[in-house]
């Protein structure tokens, strides 16, 4: 009968390899601690039942255990919201497109999860980065796989968790393409679009700064022309139909700006109810009109290659603060939907909510404080935040004028202490 282990003295310390009950292997050594031989195998004994034991459970694939990830009654989705952690329903669905596409069809998935080793974890990454290279993808699928691995550990199914020690993949982060001015007018050009569907919707990505889903989700119900005010309620993912609605990115709802000039092109074509950019009663197709927005792009009036949909949203960013726009309390970010960015040709700046109530409701709602001072009529807000926008209108432009000049005494002295860091940490290195 093979024996169960082997011990071997390193210095003083007398260290272990384990059978492998199930393949036979031999394991890498490990130290039972001991320098007395008879204590050492007292530990490697324990060790070797310990092992043989974790062959009482049924054996279970890497294949099978993955089928019940990213759907309902899934282990990792069910022990985060033990824990009560959040987890985005846009997340799932790219772990499960991730599982369907890259990791399902894999050699791995024949595994036997207690026999998973990190040779195999390895030998997968291997082929991957072969098929799709080192990209972002990659990285998304990996760390795919290490969820499930781990959860598998986390459950007794596996005495190990093969991911462990082994690093990420290193991509190289696509550059961010913002427009000139001069390039988003001659995008913007109607005979470039001709009759194209598209047009319009791209119109309203270049002068609200709202993402693709949520322009495709948009409904006539959101525009508010007698206030001048968007509605950003609803996300719809380019690979999604009709009734798939969610809610925006980090489930942000906030209000912005309905510019006169877009409320001239879709008044008109206002309807009692549904999508705002339907074609043939259906909403647009995310993944058509991105292809046609970098055919328009990369031609020879707009010249802009690698130019995205969401470029337009980096691009209004830039033109605001072109034009002088008040950044003290991220009033572009907020025109954005985005409470923490970092904004091109601006720095990223986090500034307290204990500094005044109207910066921190210009977070929570990404609306400028502008919109509510006098803003005339009622206004649709959540529940917990009607007694705020009540204060809000109370206010006059001099309370803001306050409220700035309080934020920018606190960024001069950030300013300087960080400068005086940095000095006393230049003299030491002297």
């Amino acid at each position: 009968m093979r024996k169960a282990f082997y011990l071997h003295r390193r210095g003083k310390i007398w260290y272990a390899e384990y059978r492998d009950p199930v393949t036979g292997e031999i394991s890498s050594p490990k130290s039972t601690k001991q320098s007395n031989k008879a204590a050492a195998e007292k530990v490697a004994s324990a060790e070797a039942a310990r092992l043989a034991e974790l062959t009482d459970f049924p054996p279970m694939s890497l294949g099978e255990w993955g089928e019940r990830f990213f759907k309902p009654g899934c282990p990792h989705v069910s022990r985060l919201k033990i824990e009560g952690k959040q987890i985005s329903d846009r997340y799932i669905k790219s772990c499960q497109q991730n599982w369907d596409n890259h990791i399902k069809s894999d050699p791995i998935c024949s595994v036997q999860l207690y026999s998973l080793r990190r040779a195999h974890v390895l030998a997968f990454r291997t082929r991957l980065v072969e098929n799709v290279g080192q990209t972002r993808t990659a990285q998304s699928v990996w760390a795919t796989l290490h969820i499930i691995v781990r959860e598998a550990f986390f459950h007794g199914l596996s005495d190990r968790d093969p991911c462990v020690g082994i690093g990420q993949i290193a991509y190289k982060k696509k550059k961010r393409v913002v427009l000139t001015t001069e390039q988003v007018k001659s995008l913007l050009d109607p005979e470039l679009w001709g009759n194209s569907p598209y047009y319009l919707p791209t119109k309203t990505a270049a002068l609200t700064g709202m993402r693709r889903g949520e322009i495709r989700g948009l409904l006539w119900s959101d525009l508010h022309p007698e206030q001048n005010l968007i509605a950003v309620d609803h996300n719809l993912p380019g690979f999604l139909g009709a009734g798939n609605d969610t809610d925006p990115k980090w489930h942000k709802r906030r209000v912005t700006a309905y510019p006169k000039t877009l409320q001239a092109d879709l008044e008109p074509l206002r309807k009692a109810e549904g999508y705002v950019f339907s074609f043939k009663g259906k909403p647009l197709s995310g993944n058509r009109w991105l292809e046609k927005f970098k055919e328009i792009a990369e031609s020879e009036k707009v010249n802009a290659p690698g130019a995205t949909l969401h470029s337009l949203r980096h691009s209004l960013n830039t033109y605001l603060l072109d034009k002088g726009a008040n950044t003290t309390y991220s009033w572009v970010a907020s025109r954005t939907g985005t409470p923490e960015s970092t904004i091109s040709m601006q720095r990223k700046r986090r500034t307290e909510p204990k500094i005044g109530f109207v910066i921190k409701f210009s977070r929570v709602m990404g609306v400028p404080p502008e919109y509510f001072v006098g803003l005339p009529g009622p206004m649709v807000v959540p529940e917990h935040l009607e007694s705020l926008v009540s204060r809000l209108k109370c206010l006059s432009m001099d309370d803001l004028e306050d409220v700035e000049a309080l934020v920018q005494a606190k960024i001069s002295r950030s300013a300087k202490k960080r400068d005086e860091n940095e000095a006393g940490k230049a003299e030491c290195a002297v």
